[in-house]
């Protein structure tokens, strides 16, 4: 495993393994841990969508591999988003989404991460499968725990995904069941 990019102690994983695989077409969620290159490979994954807040990206995110950031083919998509229920997944939905889709339609295998692989990561990937399922958000989300269960969007988020994002989908808005792990 690589050293920190700081002196600063990371945060303890949640779950031991720092990936899963989520949705067929290998779409993956997991924590900072990652970006190892050696996880990367072994997985086959060729395109990543970071979140995380600017000290996430200083201190605890990897640099990918240089070939990653060819002119025309950047295959990453970093994305400043705090973990806190009024930060705008939305936006960043508008984002992410389209990157999954146009790597995915690619061939690549991606990986949706954040620090701890739990809400914010979580949140775009259960977005996702709402998407491509046609599906409310509680089944989006036992979807994707039942593959890394330590996933547990904050409130703020559920609330965004069940209540305004849905209805984008043709699906009718909903309180989402927060529970806290």
């Amino acid at each position: 495993m690589w050293p920190l990019l700081s002196n600063q102690s990371a945060p303890a994983p949640l779950n031991a393994v720092p990936l899963a695989d989520v949705y067929p077409g290998r779409l993956y969620i997991g924590d900072w841990r990652a970006r190892e290159p050696a996880l990367l490979g072994a997985h086959a994954i060729g395109a990543v969508v970071a979140l995380g807040t600017m000290t996430d990206f200083q201190r605890l995110y990897r640099p990918l591999p240089d070939a990653w950031h060819q002119e025309g083919d950047d295959r990453e998509c970093s994305l400043r988003l705090g973990d806190h229920p009024a930060a705008p997944l939305l936006d960043a939905l508008t984002d992410a989404l389209p990157f999954i889709d146009e790597h995915r339609a690619a061939g690549r295998h991606v990986l949706v991460h954040c620090a701890m692989g739990r809400s914010r990561s979580a949140s775009i990937v259960i977005a996702y499968v709402m998407r491509a399922h046609h599906t409310p958000y509680d089944a989006a989300l036992a979807h994707v725990r039942a593959a890394r269960p330590c996933v547990a969007p904050n409130p703020g988020f559920a609330q965004q995904l069940a209540r305004d994002y849905a209805p984008t989908l043709g699906m009718p808005a909903e309180d989402a069941q927060v529970d806290l792990i």
